[in-house]
């Protein structure tokens, strides 16, 4: 009796075996395409894709700068502008008054 216990025990062992060998690769067939372009999906993207976005971080981080100070000249461009105008416009009216006086 005890041999049978074993023997079924055997045989289901090997069964269990030989199933989730054929599961395995019914899997492997199924899905094999679908997770090798996954895989490599990832491995591009951690080795090509991230770091450049990485760096690309940084540059717009430093173009931002570089954009707030061009800001900054050109709001005093503004104002010196600004600021010729008027004294121009007193120059002509100083010019005005002694082409009166000559």
């Amino acid at each position: 009796m005890s041999t049978d216990i074993a023997t079924k025990n055997a045989e289901i062992s090997t069964d269990v075996g030989v199933s989730s060998i054929k599961l395995t690769q019914l899997l492997a067939t199924v899905y094999g395409p679908y997770a090798f372009g996954v895989v490599s999906l990832l491995i591009v993207w951690y080795t090509i894709v991230g770091p450049q976005l990485d760096r690309q971080a940084i540059d717009y981080q430093e173009n931002e700068k570089h954009i707030q100070a061009l800001h900054d000249v050109s709001t005093s461009m503004e104002t010196m502008s600004r600021s010729m105008e008027r004294t121009a416009m007193v120059l002509e009216g100083i010019v005005d008054r002694m082409e009166k006086l000559k």
